[in-house]
């Protein structure tokens, strides 16, 4: 939702559509453009033109990286790419689609990745942070009105769409089989982060079960994808699996409870409940060598 999985690539610059397509995949700290295209794919099957937003969101924040010289192996790794694809992803999401959509569209990609800039320049850690703010700014410009059309799936068995869901609505779809092939995607490349995001999205779903949350936004997927995140995020702060597990699981609680506090208040969460979440059991953490790090 990853601050990206920062594995600098020691060979040439790779081409624009591999760092495009591990853009995509950086959503969920994956630098791996076959992650992005499965991604993409998962995207396709619940509405084309989210699969086409999240890739030209992606194009656009690399290019412009490209272009203004910023460093080269953080375009390559995608860097780059996430927080401009999930602006794009969000215009469509809640614009109707056409020449508005496509503006926010464009405008969110450009000033996601600017911003992201700014925040590594000054060696903060900027996650999803960029999107989140840029979306916040497009909602208090204008008003939003529905989006691109869907195909919502489900089994309407809950834990099973609960749990997928979860890892769906990271990128706003409440479909169990696109979740469910984001899932797999990031376990064939990360087995590692695909665990502790499944640990993120049970932690989730058995805390609002507890506390008797709304079953419907449970079995959607609505308090769980926050939960995903922080826990994936978490999961490659530290190499010790014991600690990490521990950390990992309250993020995973606190971003649950702080993406409730959010929908109850009628706020427009996003993934701001991961990012601050993360930021605050990050910062509480022991120095340790991460497994990986976008920042």
């Amino acid at each position: 939702m990853p601050d990206a999985t920062a594995v600098s690539s020691s060979t040439p610059a790779t081409s624009i559509l591999t760092a495009t397509l591990r853009g995509v995949g950086q959503v969920m700290f994956q630098r791996h453009a076959a992650v992005g295209a499965l991604f993409l794919l998962g995207l396709g099957a619940h509405a084309p033109l989210l699969a086409l937003a999240g890739f030209l969101g992606s194009l656009v924040g690399t290019a412009l990286a490209r272009a203004l010289r910023w460093p080269q192996t953080d375009i390559d790794d995608g860097l780059y790419g996430y927080n401009a694809a999930l602006a794009a992803i969000a215009a469509v999401v809640f614009h109707t689609p056409g020449w508005v959509a496509a503006g926010v569209a464009l405008a969110g990609s450009i000033f996601s990745t600017a911003l992201m800039h700014a925040m590594r320049r000054h060696g903060l850690k900027p996650y999803t942070f960029p999107f989140v703010a840029t979306t916040w700014l497009a909602f208090a410009a204008m008003a939003h009105d529905g989006g691109a059309l869907t195909h919502p799936l489900a089994t309407h068995i809950a834990p099973i769409d609960a749990f997928a869901q979860s890892f769906g609505q990271v990128m706003f779809l409440d479909n169990t089989l696109s979740g469910a092939l984001f899932l797999v995607a990031i376990a064939i490349a990360a087995p590692r982060s695909a665990a502790f995001g499944a640990l993120g999205a049970l932690v989730a779903c058995a805390l609002a079960l507890a506390l008797g949350w709304p079953g419907e936004r449970i079995a959607s997927g609505l308090y769980g994808y926050n939960a995903v995140l922080a826990g994936i995020a978490i999961g490659l702060l530290t190499p010790h699996r014991l600690a990490a597990a521990i950390a990992a699981t309250l993020a995973a609680a606190l971003a649950t409870v702080i993406t409730h506090l959010m929908l109850q208040a009628g706020l427009p969460a996003l993934t701001f409940p991961f990012v601050l979440a993360t930021w605050l059991v990050g910062a509480a953490m022991p120095p340790a060598h991460p497994v990986h790090s976008r920042a």
